[in-house]
């Protein structure tokens, strides 16, 4: 065989075994990239479940808000009391109620304000890791 194709077969071997060990680190690549966005996944999925809860959480306060709204509008009217017939203690304890609910409330709609940005920025996240996953196999072609 003339030296000049035993170079090339030679070089032939090398570049198959580059090839071969850039296959397998974009492999590895691959492999770690989704078990990131399994993480990732995993953390959306408790994110929804706080939000979910936060919700249920806020629906059942609004609901009591309601009720003892409704219950002292009854009390009102049993007695037949107006706002002034109703004694100072009474009505500073029901303007305490109003004012801790309404803190409640307040709370309520910042704390779900807050999530719903961390799910924002998660999503943003996701949508980056995902569109720089789709950006590495074309990279790797090139």
């Amino acid at each position: 065989m003339p030296v000049y194709v035993t170079a090339l077969l030679e070089q032939t071997a090398e570049t198959g075994e580059r090839l071969q060990a850039i296959v397998a680190r974009g492999e590895d690549s691959r492999m770690a990239s989704n078990q990131a966005l399994l993480g990732l996944s995993g953390q959306l999925a408790s994110l929804t479940d706080h939000l979910q809860t936060d919700q249920d959480m806020s629906r059942r306060m609004l609901d009591g808000q309601r009720e003892v709204r409704s219950l002292l509008e009854q009390l009102v009217q049993q007695r037949g009391l107006s706002e002034a017939g109703i004694d100072p203690a009474s009505r500073q304890h029901l303007r305490n109620i109003d004012v801790h609910l309404s803190r409640m409330m307040q709370e309520a709609n910042d704390g779900r304000e807050r999530t719903l940005g961390e799910l924002r920025s998660d999503i943003r996240l996701l949508t980056r890791t995902v569109a720089a996953l789709a950006q590495e196999p074309r990279r790797a072609k090139d």
